[in-house]
């Protein structure tokens, strides 16, 4: 069973991306997939909740805030004190890894990605930012990317996806390519 990491903020108030987090997680579980996030609240609570929902398989790599709470739909979890750790476990357990909105958090994962991608740590593993939470942030960097500041492959270490039937079409695509 392929494991699809999902990066996602741990807050949200937007009633549209709540929808979608529940609504990724559950078209993931549906098309056996096995769901792994950092298993907080907020967004990713409703991946979770989705993906639970349709049936399917979840995990979660926790970072022992004692002040946060903990979503109840992981099948199994493991807890780290520390980011670091708990950084380098949750990617251990992805095949690809699927970004919806978020925080510094969120970012901070999805450049890391991209910096793996870039020095060729982690080069079959898709990764998908989902919704358009990330124009602006792919704008920026295009602009840095003019200043030579980022590689000019930069954007071919990911894909975007406007909805989830589009992200799912694009995660099978690429697993059915590497």
């Amino acid at each position: 069973m392929k494991r699809v990491v999902v990066f996602s903020g741990s807050s949200c108030s937007d009633s549209e991306i709540l929808k979608l987090s529940y609504q990724l997680g559950f078209k993931l579980a549906e098309a056996g997939y096995r769901v792994v996030n950092g298993g907080g609240p907020g967004l990713m609570h409703e991946v979770l909740k989705g993906a639970k929902d349709a049936g399917g398989a979840t995990f979660s790599v926790q970072l022992g805030k004692h002040e946060r709470e903990q979503s109840p739909f992981a099948d199994e979890s493991v807890h780290f004190k520390r980011l670091r750790p708990r950084q380098d476990e949750l990617l251990t357990h992805g095949d690809a890894f699927i970004a919806l909105p978020g925080g510094i958090g969120t970012l901070y994962e999805v450049l890391e990605i991209l910096a793996l991608k870039n020095t060729g740590e982690l080069r079959t593993h898709p990764l998908i930012l989902l919704g358009e939470h990330y124009r602006p942030f792919i704008n920026w960097m295009e602009g840095h990317k003019l200043k030579g500041m980022v590689p000019e492959r930069w954007n071919s270490y990911f894909k975007t996806a406007e909805d989830v039937f589009s992200c799912l079409k694009t995660l099978r695509e690429a697993f059915e390519t590497n």
